[in-house]
């Protein structure tokens, strides 16, 4: 049978309170051993006769997840997900497009789903992948280790003057 019991940790105030709902096999605490206020608040599941910590939420409100291969799944039908397996980094979106915001309301990348990722710099699109390659909005520059420019390709020449022009510029090496 599964036992249920709800509490709520702090001042008897709502406002002030930590509640937690236990449902059979898991274990909360709240640990605080140096009498600071740099305590935390675990989530502990049942393994093989040992309690292992799963969640915890550190005073400070900082949320972490201890073990690898761990996702933190976010939505009312868990749509986001994000994983780390001990060497690299996941962000899943099952649903709608992803957005990478630097500010706000300033785009940076757009990762639309089945169809195109977006990037762009200070709000302005400036790279788009297609079905067939990408397209690049301006100018397009390869340069060289030292920074010096080898090959450009835009809408303007070095007067300004419009023309979609290919330039070489430097010496090949």
């Amino acid at each position: 049978a599964t036992s249920t019991i709800d509490f709520r940790l702090g001042q008897a105030s709502l406002s002030n309170a930590i509640s937690v709902r236990l449902t059979g096999g898991k274990a909360a605490t709240w640990t605080n051993t140096t009498n600071t206020r740099d305590g935390y608040f675990a989530v502990d599941v049942a393994e093989n006769t040992q309690l292992v910590e799963r969640l915890r939420i550190k005073s400070n409100g900082n949320v972490q997840l201890p073990g690898d291969n761990a996702k933190l799944e976010i939505g009312a039908s868990q749509d986001l997900q994000l994983l780390h397996n001990g060497t690299n980094s996941f962000i899943t979106n099952r649903t709608g497009n992803l957005f990478i915001k630097c500010q706000e309301f300033e785009e940076g990348i757009i990762i639309n789903r089945n169809a195109a990722v977006e990037l762009y710099h200070d709000n302005s699109k400036k790279l788009q992948t297609t079905s067939v390659g990408a397209t690049v909005t301006d100018v397009f520059s390869i340069t060289d280790s030292a920074g010096g420019q080898r090959l450009l390709m835009g809408n303007q020449d070095s007067a300004g003057v419009d023309c979609p022009k290919i330039f070489a510029v430097g010496n090949a090496s």
